[in-house]
């Protein structure tokens, strides 16, 4: 690719990094590359793993606080952020840990028989508001909405572009137009229309299937949490979400992305 700024990309856990790595590969001829991390060793503040690498694009959940904003400024880096809708966001961690999701391949979280033991509701809450104990310890929902209240206060800052899961889907030959407009390149639309294509949900199943893998493509589809999440815990995303990430719904909005992340739909497809 002709221009040689880095590209990092930063998505939100279960927000569609996968998919987005896809296109990118597709679109830059460019290679993904993660830090090597160890279990449970998740720095996600740490600036040190954060870098660049000839023939690759950066792709990780770093957090953008203020010590790795300044590493980007200074790499000049083109910066993606990746977000994704509340509801979904917590139903796809949910199913992450459920069904030990990436097992295959040797990253699942081996949850499954403590979830097992749980109705989805209850799991469901426990991925909401947090846990702390025997089987299962997680901070809940909290820290990935301060995550993203992160991502869009830095693009107010610095010409970093943040999409949305559900423009991946919902449109993605505008979003795959985007990401190359915004990396200054020039595929033609016979390309962007290939990458559409090989980058289909069913595609990349069969894909991963003949690897080995698979269950990290589970459905593909937006707004699962409309049947699948209770009214109850649809309260508690928000009440989450307005006491710890209060500045969310007014960023969010600037970005002309409200509507995608923070609409929460009944199952009868109305918003509720």
């Amino acid at each position: 690719m002709p221009n040689k700024q880095p590209i990092v990309i930063s998505s939100i856990f279960k927000s569609g990094t996968w998919l987005l790595r896809s296109i990118l590969e597709r679109l830059t001829g460019l290679q993904p590359v993660e830090p090597v991390i160890g279990p449970g060793d998740m720095k996600h503040d740490d600036p040190q793993l954060v870098f660049a690498q000839e023939g690759c694009f950066y792709s990780w959940h770093f957090v953008p606080v203020p010590a790795i904003q300044e590493k980007l400024i200074d790499m000049d880096a083109r910066v993606i952020f990746l977000v994704r809708n509340v509801y979904d966001l917590a139903l796809s961690m949910y199913h992450h840990f459920a069904g030990n999701i990436d097992h295959e391949i040797g990253r699942g979280a081996q949850k499954h028989a403590y979830f097992a033991s749980l109705s989805q509701d209850e799991g469901m809450r426990q991925i909401i508001v947090g846990h702390d104990g025997p089987g299962f310890r997680w901070k809940g929902l909290e820290p990935f909405l301060a995550q993203m209240e992160l991502m869009f206060a830095f693009a107010k800052v610095y010409p970093a572009m943040v999409i949305s899961y559900e423009t991946l889907l919902r449109d993605k030959e505008k979003a795959v137009n985007r990401l190359a407009a915004y990396l200054e390149l020039n595929p033609g639309q016979e390309l962007i229309k290939k990458i559409v294509e090989e980058t289909r949900f069913d595609r990349m199943k069969k894909a991963a299937e003949k690897k080995g893998g698979g269950s990290h493509f589970r459905r593909g589809v937006l707004h699962a949490h409309a049947e699948e999440m209770s009214e109850e815990n649809k309260i508690l995303v928000r009440w989450i979400m307005q006491a710890h990430a209060p500045s969310l719904t007014l960023l969010a909005e600037d970005f002309d992305l409200s509507a995608d992340l923070l609409t929460c739909f009944k199952e009868n497809g109305s918003e509720l």
